[in-house]
């Protein structure tokens, strides 16, 4: 997959310089373009275009209802990360 990628351009590979057995893999710059041109740009200017009709008040509120969203959320995770895991059926 490595030789196809490289041959479209899109990656590069070298030799790592600390570890001989290694090679460094990087994305060209050409991939790069590709991701925003063809992925993210279009994501953004949608976006831009989908916010312009709120005004700062209501963009205010937005915000804080996401923020006030993510901490609930990151509560939540770090509360099921805390339970035990349970035990195998019959594992006693």
């Amino acid at each position: 997959m490595l030789d196809r990628l490289e041959k479209l351009g899109y990656l590069t590979r070298a030799p790592d310089p600390d570890d001989r057995l290694k090679v460094v893999v990087r994305a060209t710059a050409l991939v790069t373009q590709k991701v925003w041109v063809e992925i993210y740009e279009p994501l953004v200017e949608e976006g831009f275009d989908d916010i312009a009709g709120y005004t700062a008040a209501e963009l205010d509120v937005v915000s804080e209802y996401l923020r006030r969203g993510r901490e609930l959320h990151e509560r939540h995770l770090n509360r099921v990360r805390r339970m035990r895991p349970a035990e195998p059926p019959g594992a006693s």
